[in-house]
């Protein structure tokens, strides 16, 4: 069984954007919050509607809500040194978290 994700490392930064250590995703979320590295992604097709999820009942934060399309924790990893461009968007290949 995979681990939880509460459980994953998420890297802190400081006001500038610049990596100071990491800590576990429920540390970061912990009143009042550590600052960390997030994404938020916002779907809009070109007649301007926007695909929304419903967080899951099981989610700590926010369950049952209304929310962006995705979001989440960018994980640590090695990066080659150059994107590769796929399809739309641009890829740093595979990654795996745990």
């Amino acid at each position: 069984m995979p681990p939880s994700r509460e459980a994953h490392l998420v890297e802190l930064v400081d006001d500038a954007g610049h990596a100071v250590g990491e800590t576990t995703v429920a540390a970061a979320h912990r009143p009042p919050g550590q600052l960390h590295r997030a994404f938020s992604v916002l779907l809009v097709a070109p007649d301007g509607r926007m695909l929304l999820q419903r967080r899951a009942a099981a989610k700590t934060r926010f369950p049952l809500r209304w929310a962006n399309s995705c979001c989440g924790h960018p994980c640590r990893v090695s990066r080659s040194p150059r994107p590769r461009i796929g399809g739309s968007r641009r890829s740093w290949g595979p990654a795996r978290c745990h």
